[in-house]
This record gives structure tokens, sequence and C-alpha cells, in this order.
């Protein structure tokens, strides 16, 4: 009986061992994922200043080619 219940507890210690490594790769596949959508957001930030940016520089050369032509063609700004 002794025998059967070290066989036990030796096989509840493996299990145990293998639960703890299952939840640390969890848990660093979790960071991992965090920090994933961190740098992602942090990328959609970035682009969106960058279409802002972007937006402003089309609509200025824009109201400069519009100058432009109004000049070429003998009329005021």
């Amino acid at each position: 009986m002794d025998r059967d219940m070290k066989k036990v507890l030796e096989a509840l210690s493996e299990q145990d061992k293998k639960l703890t490594e299952l939840s640390n790769r969890i848990l660093q596949s979790t960071d991992l994922t965090i920090n994933a959508l961190d740098g992602q957001q942090k990328l959609n930030k970035s682009q969106s200043e960058v279409n802002h940016t972007l937006k402003n520089g089309i609509q200025d050369l824009f109201n400069m080619i519009q100058i432009l032509v109004k000049t070429l063609k003998g009329g005021k700004n």
C-alpha cells in the first residue's frame, strides 16, 4: 500500500510540474500578446499622425498650385 501511495504521489508531482510549466508558458504568451498589442497601438497612433501631416501637406500643395495657376493666368491671389 505504501508503494502504491508513493507512485500516486510521484504521478501527482509530475502533473504539478507539467501544470506549472504550462502556466508559465501561458503567462509568457500573454505577456508577448500584450506587448504586441501595445506596439500595434503605438504604430496605429504614429500612422494616424503621419496621415494627418500628409493630409495637411497635400492641402498646402493644392493651395500653392491654385495660386500658381491664378498667377500664370494673370489673376490675383
